[in-house]
């Protein structure tokens, strides 16, 4: 049985909104949607870096998506974003794939993209993520690695090149796919993109380095 869109607490959102915004460009945003209905989105308008939706969407009878970056989370100069989500379904038919995107406008780091992905499922969930110079919210013109699937108990992680000099500001954008069998299901999980500075990944690479000089010694 098909179920109507609603928005039950998508404005909780706005529940811990401070009045003085601390940025000038588009505000953080997270979408869903599947096909046959229109897509619902959650904006930060108080600029705090957080968004929720908690309610019904679609087939899918209960989401909890919570999406954050800066400034709650990272920063333009380094980026990070974060997408937590909890589905629930109980359908006598296999609903259609429920699309997660989480977007966010005005970074400046250069370098390449950390992808983290993990969480339980009954059926599956894939993640990618994109930058584009066009600073555009939801723009997928660059993919930073190969999308990241999984089924049952799913991990995986990835690196891939990003935005270098001339390319900022940009946008990031983040795509959680879910898919769900019949009957009652559930997915959960965890989806995390980072842009370090290439200072920040110097030094982790001299952090590398340091660690396995100090095993030959150890080993010799």
């Amino acid at each position: 049985m098909r179920k109507f869109t609603g928005v039950l607490i998508a404005t909780m959102a706005l529940a811990f909104v401070v009045a003085t915004s601390t940025r000038a460009d588009a505000a953080l945003m997270l979408q869903l949607s599947e096909s046959g209905f229109a897509p619902v989105v959650v904006t930060d308008f108080g600029n705090t870096g957080l968004v929720l939706f908690a309610g019904t969407y679609g087939d899918y009878q209960i989401n909890v998506d919570i999406g954050a970056s800066y400034p709650a989370l990272g920063s333009t100069s380094a980026p990070q974003m974060d997408l937590n989500y909890l589905t629930i379904t109980n359908d006598l038919s296999a609903p259609n794939p429920l699309v997660l995107t989480l977007t966010d406008t005005g970074f400046t780091a250069v370098g390449g993209g950390t992808l983290q992905f993990g969480g339980t499922t009954n059926g599956s969930a894939t993640y990618a993520a994109y930058w584009s110079a066009s600073n555009l919210p939801f723009a997928e013109d660059n993919q930073f690695a190969g999308t990241l699937a999984g089924t049952a108990g799913y991990g995986g992680n990835a690196y891939g090149a990003g935005p270098g000099a001339g390319s900022t500001p940009y946008s990031l954008t983040q795509v959680v796919t879910i898919n769900e069998p019949a009957g009652s299901q559930v997915t959960s999980g965890d989806a995390y993109l980072s842009v370090p500075e290439p200072a920040t990944m110097a030094l982790f690479g001299v952090g590398l380095l340091g660690l396995a000089a100090r095993r030959r010694r150890v080993l010799g």
